[in-house]
């Protein structure tokens, strides 16, 4: 069974070569359509990339104002001589700068992914540009020499030498 699943297979694999053989504009068009759409789901996974480093970023911007505030109440307390305040104080002021530490490495990281992202999407986008302008080109020149192909042909069929044959044979 394997073997004539196999059979049917390569007579549609000829069969779809031929076909590509024949319309190659088909082939290109296929290939810039894939670009195309790989480059919206690479557009889609950039929007979230770019929703995930907006979101740190904004809970980076919120804790540095907290542990600002904390700074400002740290150092009151400092002056009015309340320890157990100050104490408090300081452990969440320790807490809050551990945040902002992990919160600036997530930052860094969902930049390098926006970055990463970013590149990728225009390297496809100048792929597609490069095959689209490939694909005119190419399409033209099969154009061109189908053309030469079919003058080619009538000037073969225009062959003066049947006709100076058959002039000959009537003049002898």
């Amino acid at each position: 069974m394997g073997r004539v699943w196999n059979l049917i297979k390569g007579f549609f694999s000829l069969f779809v070569s031929k076909v590509e053989a024949e319309h190659p504009e088909i082939v290109y068009q296929n290939s810039i359509d894939g670009l195309t759409k790989n480059a919206v789901k690479l557009r889609q996974a950039a929007a979230a990339i770019i929703r995930r480093r907006d979101e740190i970023e904004e809970r980076y911007e919120q804790k540095a104002r907290e542990a600002k505030e904390v700074e400002a109440q740290l150092s009151v307390a400092i002056q009015n001589g309340d320890e157990e305040i100050g104490t408090l104080l300081v452990e969440k002021k320790d807490v809050l700068d551990s945040e902002i530490a992990d919160l600036t490495v997530e930052m860094e990281q969902a930049r390098t992914d926006a970055n990463d992202v970013k590149t990728a999407l225009l390297k496809i986008q100048s792929e597609r540009e490069k095959l689209v302008a490939e694909k005119d080109r190419m399409v033209g020149k099969l154009a061109s020499a189908e053309a030469r192909v079919k003058i080619q042909e009538q000037l073969d069929g225009l062959s003066l030498d049947s006709d100076v044959k058959a002039l000959d044979n009537v003049r002898t």
